[in-house]
Formats: C-alpha cells, structure tokens, sequence
C-alpha cells in the first residue's frame, strides 16, 4: 500500500471519529436544549407558583380580616338586637306590673336577663320572686314575638303561675298592646283573667 493509500485511510478514519464525535455532540446538544427547555419551563411553573401564592395570600389575609370584622359586626348586631327587646320588654313588663322598672337582657354577660330600678338597685333574673320571674319572661318572650315572628300568633301555657290577682288583670288587660303585631294568641289557663277579654273561650 503507497503512502498516499495509507494517508487517504488514515484522513477517513479520522473523518469517522469526527463524525461519530459531531452525532454525539449533536445528541448532547439536543440533550442540553431539552434539559434547558425543561428549566425554562419549570422557571415559568415556579413564577406563576409564586404569583399564585402571592394571590392566595392576599385572599388568605382579606378572609381573616373579613372574619374579624364578622366577629366584631356579630357582636354588635347581638348588642343592638338585645338592647332593642330590652326597650319592648320594659314597655311589655311596665303594662304588666305597673311598676317603673327596667329589664337589661344582656348579651355580653352570657345573655344575662336582669331587672332594675332606683331603689333595689340591679337584681338577677335567679333571684326574682316567681311573679316577677314569669312577668320578666312573658315580657321577654312576647317582645321577640312581635320583633322575630312571622307566624301571627302566639301561645300561652299557663302564663298566670304565679302572678298575684293585681298582676294577672293587669297583664289580660295589656296582652292585647303587648302583643300588637300578632293577629292571634291562644291561652292555655285554669285562670279566669281572661275570659273577659278572649274572643272565643274553649272549656276542656
């Protein structure tokens, strides 16, 4: 073999080896444009990521303060609602009892139900006489009635316990004021108070 031959073989070998070295240099370039594709892909996760937790942040932080205010708002919707039946439950109890009293129904001491007035001072619902106590809750509860209820009517089981012979006239003479924004009342009773004023008398 002439030297020429020998040197012809010798550049196609190493024309060969270049080519194979060009399709690995190829494939790893491809390689190293997929991985960079993948990173600009997961660049772009990542900011979008962040973006969003930007956005739930400010959600997380506007819910919060929205809880609060609700918080707060509900307790003094609690407030003004109490503070609302305890003015028509006085009116209720001073038709009743013909006394100047006052009932405080208070909803930031656990609803506490108390009645005062300038001389005995403040006085819990737990101690009341029992006349006192089933005039203060007849006075509380036909209050929510005409402010809450939708129903028009209203019952009343046995609403005389209790209640000396002053208080009974006075609470069958009142009923009808006290409970102005009902069309009915039924009264379930052994007491006689009321028949004088009831448009139709049951006897069972």
């Amino acid at each position: 073999m002439s030297t020429t031959e020998i040197a012809i073989k010798n550049l196609n070998k190493d024309v060969a080896e270049l080519n194979e070295k060009i399709g690995k240099s190829r494939n790893e370039y491809k390689n190293l444009l997929k991985k960079l594709d993948e990173r600009e892909k997961k660049r772009s996760e990542i900011k979008q990521l962040k973006k969003e937790k930007v956005i739930f942040e400010k959600k997380h932080q506007l819910t919060k303060e929205f809880r609060e205010k609700m918080k707060t708002m509900g307790k003094y919707v609690s407030t003004e609602f109490t503070k609302i039946i305890s003015s028509h439950a006085t009116e209720n109890y001073r038709k009743m009892s013909g006394k100047n009293e006052i009932i405080i129904w208070d909803s930031e001491k656990d609803y506490l139900v108390v009645l005062k007035d300038e001389i005995k001072g403040e006085r819990e619902f737990s101690i009341l006489s029992g006349g006192e106590q089933v005039s203060v809750a007849i006075s509380i509860r036909t209050a929510l009635a005409n402010f809450l209820s939708k129903a028009n009517f209203y019952i009343l089981d046995e609403p005389t316990v209790n209640l000396d012979e002053e208080r009974k006239n006075m609470l069958a003479e009142n009923l009808k004021n006290m409970l102005k924004e009902i069309e009915q009342a039924f009264i379930v009773t052994h007491d006689g108070a009321f028949s004088e004023m009831a448009e139709n008398v049951i006897e069972i």
